[in-house]
This record gives C-alpha cells, sequence and structure tokens, in this order.
C-alpha cells in the first residue's frame, strides 16, 4: 500500500511507499483538512472541493461542497460540513443526509457496519448516531468540545474531546468510560479494517 501525508500548512500531499520512499507529490490544495478510504481510493477535502486518490496517480476532483471531516464504507463517502451530514452521491455533489437546528459544527461523521452514521458537535458536546433515512437513532451528551469520532466493530463509539483531552467510549447501551486521558491535545481518531 501507499501511504498519504497531509501537508495542510504547505497545501500538499506527499505519497511514500511502505519503505518510507517518496513517490510524488502533488500541491496547490489549499488547506487539505481529512481524508478517508472508499474501499479503491483516498478521498480528501481541501477547498471547496473533494479529490480521490488512486494508486500510482495524482488527485482528481470527484466532487464539490464545503467538508470538514470525512469517512467512508461500502464504496459511500460522507462528509460534516456547517450545514450538517451529507453523502458524496456519484454524480460528485454533497447531498445533505441530516441536519437539526441547534446541532451546528459537526466535528466528526464514523460509519456504522450496520449503515448508521455516528456524528460529533463541538459546541454541543453530543455525539448522535443517525440513519441512512436521517433519523436520530440515539443521542449522547456530557462529553467536553468532542473533535473527532471513530466506531469499532463492536458499534463503540469512540470520541475525541478536546476540552477534557480524553478518548471517551460509548458502548451500545450508552454507558460512557474514559478510555484514555492525557496532557496532549487530541484531534482525530480512526480504527483499521480490523476495527
Amino acid at each position: 500500500g501507499e501511504l498519504l501525508v497531509v501537508h495542510g500548512t504547505r497545501n500538499e500531499l506527499q505519497v511514500y511507499d511502505p519503505q518510507g520512499s517518496l513517490l510524488r507529490t502533488a500541491a496547490g490544495f489549499s488547506g487539505p483538512r481529512d481524508l478517508a478510504w472508499n474501499g479503491s481510493e483516498l478521498v480528501f477535502n481541501a477547498g471547496s472541493f473533494l479529490y480521490a486518490l488512486a494508486a500510482g496517480s495524482l488527485p482528481r476532483i470527484v466532487g464539490s461542497g464545503s467538508a470538514t471531516r470525512l469517512d467512508a464504507r461500502d464504496g459511500v463517502v460522507y462528509a460534516t460540513g456547517s450545514s450538517g451530514l451529507s453523502r458524496l452521491t456519484p454524480g460528485g455533489t454533497l447531498q445533505l443526509l441530516f441536519s437539526q437546528p441547534g446541532f451546528v459544527e459537526p466535528s466528526g461523521v464514523a460509519a456504522r457496519a450496520d449503515g448508521a452514521l455516528s456524528v460529533a458537535s463541538l459546541t454541543t458536546d453530543r455525539v448522535l448516531t443517525v440513519s441512512q433515512a436521517g433519523q436520530v437513532i440515539a443521542s449522547y451528551a456530557g462529553i467536553n468540545t468532542l473533535s473527532g469520532v471513530a466506531v469499532d466493530a463492536q458499534d463503540n463509539v469512540y470520541a475525541v474531546s478536546d476540552s477534557g483531552r480524553q478518548i471517551v467510549r460509548i458502548a451500545p447501551d450508552g454507558v460512557q468510560s474514559t478510555v484514555f486521558a492525557s496532557g496532549s491535545m487530541f484531534d482525530m481518531l480512526a480504527f483499521d479494517a480490523s476495527g
């Protein structure tokens, strides 16, 4: 596999082989922020565009729209933005899937095996689990200043709490526990393919 490194402050991407040799560089992107694997390509957001990067190629535009965080499952890319939670359509646009008054600044999204999506909100200190139809399945509150979210193979939700500088696990029954706490600042998290 190839390793994609995003240099947001340099507005470029670098691709390395597993031994650490630089394979190629792509520059000129306006603030790349996040990336997700859709099953065949890495998808990343920069400025108001979504790009895809296949092995051995340079990035190509696959969509447009403002997105802050990305996740993908079964070939579908999901994105959060100021308007809510969206999915990237085959035509390259972001289709709004979920928006709720008061649930502002979605700061992370993670797709579950059953198709539901967990969404974190930076300003409301809540994680919502939302169906593909845009219905709220569950709501978890009391986690300070959320900046990221991931879901493991057992559908436990893991949330990054910036102000608490901790990672919190939310079990499927809603029980919350601190998994890790540190003086360091956490930003995002993800699980590998084994969950």
